[in-house]
């Protein structure tokens, strides 16, 4: 896949994401135990876990063309763990979900490209035998960005609201990730290529 075809799938998956998760808060929805707020979690996880693995797929290099860069099914099970595991954690304690957040920036595109979860978490551990303070490094930036995600979204929260509010939010936190996610992907071809020489 070509830089532009990659680009175009980040900016598809992470502007369709931003577009549902929208459209799933029209009518200003409550948290109830009823079909519709059962139909609208199921979309908002479904949408939520196809963008995050196309944009692994687009930055890791794996997808197969513009808008058709469908990531493997394994791939599409990896970003519901850590989106499960995200969100249960955040339920506990919100800083307790940076934990899953952060180990996300380099599984993800990881299990990209290698096929097997056991070879996902070898390239994901050699990631940080290999260039241990470029990883740290990253890492510590994935928090500042954290950091700037949530800052942004409590900004628009107070001065943007209704679906624009929503719809910002979403595409601002979708850049972000799409952004770790290609940093994490360039440690992980950098490990891998390292591991080949």
């Amino acid at each position: 896949m070509s830089g532009r075809q990659a680009a175009g799938t980040v900016a598809a998956a992470v502007l369709a994401n931003a577009a549902v998760q929208t459209l799933l808060l029209i009518g200003d929805p409550v948290p109830a135990v009823d079909a519709w707020f059962a139909v609208a979690l199921a979309l908002s996880i479904t949408a939520l876990v196809v963008a995050v693995a196309g944009v692994t797929a687009g930055v890791s290099g794996t997808g197969r063309g513009h808008l058709r860069a469908w990531p493997r099914v394994g791939l599409l099970g990896w970003a519901l763990v850590l989106t499960v595991v995200t969100a249960a954690s955040a339920v506990l304690s919100p800083p307790l979900a940076l934990v899953p957040l952060l180990a996300a920036v380099v599984l993800l595109p990881a299990a990209a490209v290698a096929p097997g979860v056991g070879a996902a978490f070898r390239l994901a551990a050699r990631v940080f035998r290999r260039a241990p303070v470029r990883a740290a490094f990253t890492l510590l930036g994935a928090v500042v960005l954290l950091g700037l995600a949530w800052l942004a979204a409590l900004l628009l929260g107070f001065f943007v609201t209704g679906w624009p509010a929503s719809l910002a939010t979403w595409i601002v936190f979708g850049a972000l990730g799409a952004l770790l996610l290609h940093l994490g992907a360039r440690l992980v071809h950098r490990a891998g290529a390292l591991a080949t020489a």
